[in-house]
């Protein structure tokens, strides 16, 4: 159990003043999340008073969600950098100015091949 004390300074260095409340006299399990060794935050769990504190056994299962979130959060971070790579690809492919003759009237539009 996290005295209101520990809470305080647990949640001024998230940088997370209304935490506290939630960690003051609370079972806690705070898991890295992390993916290949590269940190990406913390899963953590809170259990107020009045309920059975956290065990050995759910430190393990806390350990598999911050696991798996890890591997979540970077296939997020990695489809994020590939789209943004297929946009400016295709940005950069669209002409930017046509050029024809005084007498005829040029339009364009770019059609995707896919809507995915």
């Amino acid at each position: 159990m996290l005295d209101h004390q520990t809470a305080v300074g647990i949640a001024e260095s998230w940088l997370r003043r209304p935490v506290a409340e939630l960690l003051s006299e609370a079972s806690i399990v705070a898991a890295p999340a992390r993916h290949q060794d590269a940190p990406l935050g913390f899963f953590v769990c809170t259990r107020k008073s009045g309920y059975r504190p956290f065990d050995d056994y759910d430190s393990e299962i806390g350990m598999e969600f911050a696991s798996r979130a890890g591997i979540f959060i970077d296939n997020a971070r990695q489809y994020n950098r590939e789209r943004t790579t297929a946009l400016t690809l295709q940005r950069s492919l669209l002409p930017t100015g046509l050029s024809a003759p005084s007498s005829v009237d040029v339009q364009h539009r770019y059609l995707p091949g896919s809507k995915l």
